[in-house]
């Protein structure tokens, strides 16, 4: 068959698609259909006209735009093929592409640049715009877009003009997004590999880092929160898809390496994946290890070797052995310099339980992590060598608690109240014991050493100790007064006896000035006893204790009862003023009297969660301020009688016969 009497030259890098329908625009044809008619007399076309392979379709489209067929398979999908079919070393090199690769790095629908079909006198679709893994224009640093902003469909491959939609609109009119350059940089260098054939990713072929490539996009895919999270860094609006966003990621990763791939893996192992159970790597990593391995097994060990020192280095969510396949035959000599160690090790290198481990991670004296195994209550867990190293050494040069008791004078469950008030810092108990390190005792008796020495002990001064067993109910503990001297808030000296606690001397007027820090010490430490609690719970409305436990059986009020007494934290009073108010606040709230809140009881507009209408005996009334705030904006309508009604009447008076009882 002869060739078409007008042709349009093609362009490099243009598409044949593109080339088919500048053909058509030449030829005056109203539709791509005319020229594709001829060429299916051959036999059948493709869907997608840029994934034509060789055969006698391809020579009849050769003959009939008087090109060769190696030219018109320089403007489809397989002049790619040598870079991106992944191959064994022996094979011969592709010269097609196969569906699976066609399917992983090629999308068939139309994405254009509105800058570059404006900017040529005769428009033209390139091919690269078709290359998945590179979602933006990189000669104008634009987003390629696939809808049309007119009749807001997709752009058709069958459209007769490249800059024409099928509507009618111009392609080139669209509207453009601008990523930032940091985003476009890695998608050149991409580009510039894939024209030139040179290394991406060390120790791996170019097929093999593109293979990586879409490995770690459908990563990216399968970690929402990590890839909302780039959407906000990066400051990419709804045009970006997730798909456009998981490559962007992905050629980002790629281009830090090996930092990029540790940076995501750290987010990426801990995504929850298709099981609850938080433990085995499959649960972790998903595949990723194993596509690894298979790429090292075909001859390209870039990916295996940062995966082998990412797990052996940093991967802290789990224990990694000689089973895994990225370690099988060498897992020995790696995973022994590994920076985790799992909890069993730990705890016979210390010496103690497994559980004493765990508690050591969960105290934060070792830097560790602790996971779930399964629903039987079992966990595995992790501790860093770095911080088991720390606490032998100094456990090594830490003191007993006898030998410190010994030191500053007191008793031995002195020491152990002022590790717990943590005015010893970093005491450790391990095998039963208490480790004290030598600089937190040097620190207090340094404290102590600087007091003025005095001589004579005259009122009001008195030692520490009768200090603290006349003033210790009121919260003056040893701890506390340690504490206060440190602050600078209570002077202290001492007596030229010695410098331990037994020495040091305090001022019971001082002692007196100092309640309310005292209180407040105590208050941190212990909670609020109830009997006080009741005078400040409600500021202006001071309560009986009996009713704070009311309160308390009914789920309103949180407290800790340790031993005998009911105490109640700081935090949880103010989250009691913050949730709950009584009827004479929500009055306040609402401008009304109380009687209208009455009424809007019995109506059901506004139920109280404790008072004489829920809760028998309850003399108080008590809302959320949450039901509250919504009455507020949204107030029932009055309604009014023309005539008087008696029910309302006795209604209101046993109304105020109530506020009278409160």
């Amino acid at each position: 068959m002869s060739a078409i009497p007008a042709r349009a030259p093609p362009v490099e890098g243009e598409s044949l698609l593109s080339v088919i329908r500048r053909t058509t625009q030449a030829m005056g044809y109203e539709s791509t259909s005319h020229i594709l008619k001829l060429i299916r007399q051959a036999g059948a076309v493709p869907f997608w006209l840029n994934e034509l392979q060789t055969g006698s379709v391809s020579e009849r489209l050769a003959d009939l735009l008087g090109m060769s067929v190696s030219d018109v398979m320089r403007h489809t999908i397989h002049r790619y093929s040598q870079s991106l079919v992944l191959i064994d070393g022996e094979d011969p090199a592709p010269l097609a592409c196969d569906n699976r690769t066609r399917l992983r790095y090629f999308n068939p629908q139309t994405h254009v640049c509105p800058q570059c079909l404006g900017d040529s006198s005769k428009p033209f679709e390139k091919l690269i715009w078709s290359f998945r893994p590179a979602p933006v224009c990189v000669d104008h640093g634009t987003l390629l877009l696939s809808r049309c902003s007119a009749c807001s469909k997709p752009i058709p491959n069958a459209r007769p003009r490249n800059a024409q939609c099928r509507c009618g609109y111009g392609l080139d009119q669209l509207c453009v997004e601008q990523p930032d350059d940091e985003l476009v940089r890695p998608i050149r260098k991409l580009l510039a590999a894939l024209d030139t054939g040179q290394q991406m990713i060390p120790n791996a072929s170019l097929p093999a880092a593109f293979f990586w490539l879409e490995r770690i996009a459908q990563a990216v895919s399968r970690c929402p929160a990590w890839r909302q999270q780039l959407r906000t860094t990066w400051n990419l609006g709804s045009a970006y898809t997730d798909e456009t966003i998981s490559w962007l990621a992905a050629t980002s990763i790629v281009e830090r390496w090996p930092d990029g791939l540790f940076e995501f893996l750290d987010a990426y192992v801990r995504q929850p994946k298709y099981c609850h159970s938080a433990t085995g790597l499959g649960r972790r990593l998903g595949r990723l290890h194993h596509h690894a391995s298979e790429l090292e097994g075909r001859g390209h060990s870039g990916p295996a070797d940062a995966m082998r020192e990412y797990l052996s280095q940093r991967y802290s969510a789990g224990h990694i052995n000689g089973k895994v396949c990225l370690f099988h035959g060498l897992g020995a000599p790696l995973l022994s310099d590994q920076d985790w160690m799992t909890r069993t090790l730990a705890a016979a290198e210390l010496k103690v339980s497994v559980a004493a481990v765990s508690r050591l991670v969960t105290d934060g004296v070792l830097n560790g992590e602790i996971h779930m195994a399964g629903h039987n209550g079992k966990s595995i867990g992790v501790v860093a060598r770095a911080s088991l190293d720390r606490l032998k050494r100094q456990l090594d040069s830490s003191i007993t608690s006898t030998e410190a008791a010994t030191r500053l004078g007191i008793h031995r469950h002195r020491v152990a109240e002022l590790i717990r008030a943590d005015v010893l810092k970093e005491a450790v108990r391990v095998k039963g014991s208490w480790h004290i390190p030598r600089q937190s005792l040097d620190d207090v008796l340094r404290l102590i050493s600087d007091l003025q020495p005095i001589r004579r002990l005259r009122p009001p001064y008195l030692s520490l100790r009768k200090a603290t067993r006349r003033f210790g109910k009121r919260g003056f503990t040893l701890a506390a007064a340690i504490q206060l001297i440190s602050d600078g808030l209570l002077p202290a000296k001492r007596s030229v006896d010695g410098d331990s606690l037994a020495t040091v001397i305090v001022n019971a007027d001082d002692i007196e000035q100092r309640r309310p820090e005292i209180h407040r010490m105590r208050d941190d430490r212990k909670g609020i006893p109830l009997n006080r609690l009741a005078q400040t719970l409600l500021p202006g409305r001071p309560t009986k204790e009996r009713v704070l436990k009311k309160w308390i059986e009914t789920g309103l009020l949180n407290a800790d009862r340790p031993k005998r007494e009911w105490s109640v934290t700081r935090a949880e009073v103010q989250r009691f003023r913050s949730t709950y108010c009584l009827a004479a606040e929500a009055c306040q709230i609402l401008g009304r009297h109380r009687q209208t809140l009455g009424t809007w009881e019995t109506a059901g507009h506004l139920t109280p969660v404790y008072g004489p209408r829920v809760t028998p005996g309850a003399g108080f009334t008590v809302y959320q301020r949450a039901d509250v705030e919504r009455l507020k904006d949204t107030r029932p309508t009055r309604r009014h009688h023309s005539t008087n009604n008696s029910g309302h009447r006795n209604q209101s008076n046993q109304h105020r016969k109530e506020d009278a009882c409160i």
